[in-house]
């Protein structure tokens, strides 16, 4: 976790000007529930660093790891492999509240020991081996391992929640699935807000759904 009150110093490694515009629309949504800043920088050091890196997938690092001092300061803490000028508003809204999610320390829902997914491992793996590239090391890492109380302070299982992979029936032996989440779930406001308190909270604006709906990008 960041010191609670810390001002982020965010940058951008390439990128279009729409792009880093669209990155800030919706990665500032996560101030309006914690008690942390960002501070958009051209130069000098940054907490984050953006890159726009075609091909390489769309990942962060997790909370402060990802600080000026664990790594390079070219190096990028966080990338959007897939993002362009005709990426649909509903996939900037879903991976950056995502990735955003887990800069600020946030793991994945689905690995929720609350959840208790029963998935289809071998149609899981193969999925993910062959549409992201993936190792089954990794498949196993970022699905299947499950986090309990000792990692996370996990609530109950949360199927709107934005850090919650989209699970199709195909994925599970007894056909549960869930959708595409696009905004924050009221369960990731509540579970973020007291990581990062503060006396009282700015109530956003309420959110205006997309208007094209994607497939899920993984």
């Amino acid at each position: 976790m960041w010191p609670n009150g810390s001002t982020l110093r965010v940058s951008f490694i390439g990128g279009t000007q729409y792009l880093r515009d669209k990155v800030k629309q919706y990665a500032t949504q996560w101030l309006y529930y914690v008690n942390l800043h960002m501070e958009f920088i051209e130069y000098g050091e940054a907490d984050i660093r953006i890159a726009f890196m075609q091909g390489k997938g769309s990942w962060s690092m997790v909370g402060k790891q990802q600080g000026a001092s664990f790594c390079n300061q070219w190096e990028p803490t966080m990338n959007f492999g897939w993002f362009n000028n005709n990426t649909e508003e509903s996939e900037f809204s879903r991976t950056v509240l995502y990735e955003f999610g887990h800069a600020l320390g946030c793991l994945h829902e689905h690995q929720s020991s609350a959840g208790a997914i029963q998935w289809n491992r071998p149609v899981v793996e193969q999925y993910h081996v062959h549409a992201d590239w993936w190792t089954p090391k990794q498949v196993k890492q970022w699905v299947f391992d499950r986090f309990d109380g000792t990692m996370t302070q996990f609530t109950v299982f949360d199927p709107r929640s934005i850090m919650l992979y989209m699970v199709p029936p195909e994925f599970t032996y007894n056909g549960y699935s869930t959708g595409s989440n696009w905004f924050l779930s009221e369960t990731d406001k509540q579970f973020i807000t007291p990581l990062y308190p503060r006396n009282t909270l700015t109530a956003p604006p309420p959110p205006r759904e997309p208007p094209h709906r994607i497939p899920a990008a993984h």
